[in-house]
């Protein structure tokens, strides 16, 4: 199951302490490990296995991931979140929060995609499409803490016992990974649409 996985983008979404005076979404050191994270993840679906050519690729993309959410707005990110309505997924009172949990499992194909498949191409660009997903989960924490959200909270709420079921409900029936595909990848495509 994609448990570990899971929990490490939820782990690089909370690297900082959140404040609700931060001046950035995307704080530099944030920034640079997602940079990081997507080098390696391209460099592990490439021959040989180096991330060091892809460094600058990672870099054009988190930055063209970061322009599209800016333009976007918080309130965009938020109503763009799909409903998954023939899903249970958990709700919380945070507007936020429901959208972060909703991007966490627009991941869930991008993952099992990179994990399974043995063609590069297609593992280079679900590892794309997976940290465009983990930004627009870490765009929304700076709202989220305005509101007197915290990193906890994220926390139990993303990698919780409701939100296992949906993980592993969804990658134990394919009528429901469809649901999630139908949902998310014209979300993703909207993320990634006209950027270089």
């Amino acid at each position: 199951m994609l448990r570990p996985a899971c929990i490490g983008m939820v782990a690089l979404v909370l690297l900082l302490p959140m404040t609700a005076a931060a001046q950035d979404w995307l704080p530099r050191p944030v920034h640079d490990g997602l940079v990081t994270q997507l080098a390696e993840r391209l460099g592990a679906a490439s021959e040989p296995s180096d991330p060091k050519p892809w460094v600058a690729q990672a870099r054009q993309v988190v930055e063209a991931v970061r322009q599209r959410l800016d333009a976007w707005t918080f309130a965009g990110t938020v109503q763009r979140a799909p409903t998954f309505a023939r899903l249970s997924v958990p709700k919380h009172e945070n507007r936020y929060l429901d959208a972060m949990a909703r991007y966490q499992l627009c991941a869930t194909p991008m993952l099992l995609q990179y994990e399974r498949s043995a063609e590069p191409a297609l593992r280079r660009g679900s590892a794309m499409r997976l940290t465009a997903t983990t930004m627009a989960i870490v765009h929304l924490r700076q709202p989220f803490a305005e509101g007197g959200g915290d990193s906890a909270i994220i926390e139990a709420h993303l990698t919780g016992t409701a939100m296992e079921r949906v993980f592993q409900a969804v990658q134990s029936n394919p009528e429901q990974m469809q649901v999630l595909n139908d949902e998310c990848d014209p979300l993703i495509d909207a993320l990634f649409d006209k950027l270089p």
